[in-house]
């Protein structure tokens, strides 16, 4: 049984990896948009 369950489990993984890095740069496009560069770089000088 084992020689199906990992075959099996290998293959399904593989859509599920491709979805991921697909969608990762609209991730981070997402959390740039959201909190802007301040979240990340944290040398800008403040406006006020």
């Amino acid at each position: 049984m084992a020689e199906v369950i990992i075959p099996l489990s290998l293959h399904a993984t593989v859509p599920i990896t491709h979805f991921v890095f697909l969608q990762f740069p609209l991730l981070v496009q997402i959390f740039m948009s959201a909190y802007g560069p301040s979240i990340f770089n944290r040398n800008i000088k403040n406006r006020y």
